[in-house]
């Protein structure tokens, strides 16, 4: 619990594995089902784009079980061959028994003991940048330490395909206040994508 620098964070923990939950990397193709099947309900519930099962099978998965079997959720992280980074990138929980905090734990630990330089737990909305509704997922990152890294996405289009892309950021900017997340949330709630 060394690399576990924020109290909550290893209060969780512990307190998930006190209460019995366990988490083991998805070894069989019917536990990475199981995980597309709730992820797939979580996603839609949620109103976020779902993960194809073509996605999926190149990422690493995390599954959690309660002390009675129940299965609890699970979650994804994308491997760099060259072990540059282990980062995170889909997750999905019942909310109970402090399962997300178990999960990130439990693939820190496996990243660490397979030799991954970095360890990325994706992106976060910061609670001074004016956009609402991301407080929870900055809390939840925080408390597991490590730095907060400024990352940038850039689109550039050359020829007729910069027109459409201007008028796309124009549109993000003006009606979503330059949140994508909140974008393409909202056109999966209109036009959604079907997972295979």
């Amino acid at each position: 619990m060394l690399g576990l620098d924020k109290k909550s964070a290893r209060y969780a923990v512990r307190r998930a594995e006190r209460d019995g939950v366990r988490v083991q990397k998805a070894a069989t193709p019917a536990e990475r089902e199981a995980f597309f099947e709730f992820f797939g309900d979580f996603a839609r519930e949620k109103g976020i784009p779902a993960v194809s099962r073509e996605d999926l099978a190149r990422y690493d998965v995390f599954l959690a079980h309660g002390p009675d079997g129940t299965f609890e959720g699970g979650a994804a992280f994308v491997a760099a061959p060259d072990r540059s980074v282990y980062r995170y990138k889909h997750g999905a929980t019942r909310h109970r028994l402090n399962t997300n905090e178990l999960l990130v734990w439990s693939a820190i630990k496996h990243a660490k003991a397979e030799g991954y330089a970095l360890f990325d737990l994706g992106g976060s909305v910061l609670p001074d940048s004016g956009l609402a509704g991301y407080e929870g997922h900055h809390h939840f990152k925080k408390k597991f330490g490590g730095v907060v890294a400024t990352y940038r996405c850039f689109v550039r289009g050359r020829g007729p395909l910069a027109y459409p892309l201007r008028l796309l950021d124009w549109i993000v900017r003006e009606h979503w206040g330059g949140d994508y997340n909140q974008f393409v949330n909202s056109v999966n709630r209109v036009v959604p994508i079907r997972s295979k």
